[in-house]
């Protein structure tokens, strides 16, 4: 099920199913074998515990097969759980490959790790656990209003995405070339194509995190 990627995925394609149809199964067999209950009541039961279970079976199946968003509002309406594994998960896991590989090849790797700028720290930090992976949620772990305009620009690698085949904003600003390409993928999302790159910052410039929000140093 790809449980180990990332936690909203995880709820998403398993918790509320998984447990809730071994509670029916158990619930039916303990009908089975109920000699106490009258025929009736136990009918009606399990009449409406296979009923749940059936449900259960179908919203896995479209979950699987057609959106992992059963509820058709908001996000992901058109991403199954099979585009995300064989798509998004797997283009995010060869583009940490590529960076594990190309950071190999670079001078400071033999004194740190590297320093990633992602939209999706989800999967990324799964295959590079020693890397320092930068990403939104970062604000609400340090105490200090971060430097958004500094961060990307501190990073060693930078993973973007974008419509196939359009410009590039972060090499569009980038008129001394610090920005090179490493890797770049396409996969479905959401009912439409993107592009993923991976681009390798030369020139990092420096810049230290806010202090984390319980007062200990970085």
């Amino acid at each position: 099920m790809n449980a180990t990627k990332h936690m909203m995925f995880s709820y998403r394609m398993i918790v509320p199913f998984v447990p809730a149809a071994g509670v029916v199964l158990l619930e039916l067999c303990a009908l089975a074998r109920g000699a106490g209950t009258r025929p009736a009541r136990r009918g009606l039961l399990a009449v409406g515990l296979a009923a749940m279970l059936a449900v259960q079976a179908l919203t896995a199946w479209q979950i699987d097969r057609v959106s992992i968003n059963p509820g058709y509002v908001g996000e992901y309406l058109r991403w199954s759980r099979r585009s995300y594994v064989e798509g998004f998960a797997n283009v995010l896991e060869n583009a940490a490959g590529a960076i594990r590989r190309h950071w190999q090849e670079q001078p400071d790797s033999a004194v740190r790790p590297p320093r990633i700028y992602t939209f999706a720290a989800g999967i990324t930090p799964y295959y590079l656990p020693e890397a320092t992976v930068y990403e939104q949620l970062v604000s609400y772990r340090h105490g200090g209003l971060v430097d958004w305009d500094r961060l990307p620009a501190a990073a060693d690698y930078r993973i973007v995405a974008t419509e196939p085949d359009a410009p590039v904003p972060e090499r569009d600003g980038d008129p001394q070339g610090r920005l090179l390409p490493v890797a770049r993928y396409r996969y479905e999302f959401d009912g439409r194509w993107v592009e993923l790159q991976v681009l390798f910052n030369r020139r990092p410039r420096p810049y230290r995190l806010p202090r984390f929000v319980d007062g200990t140093d970085l």
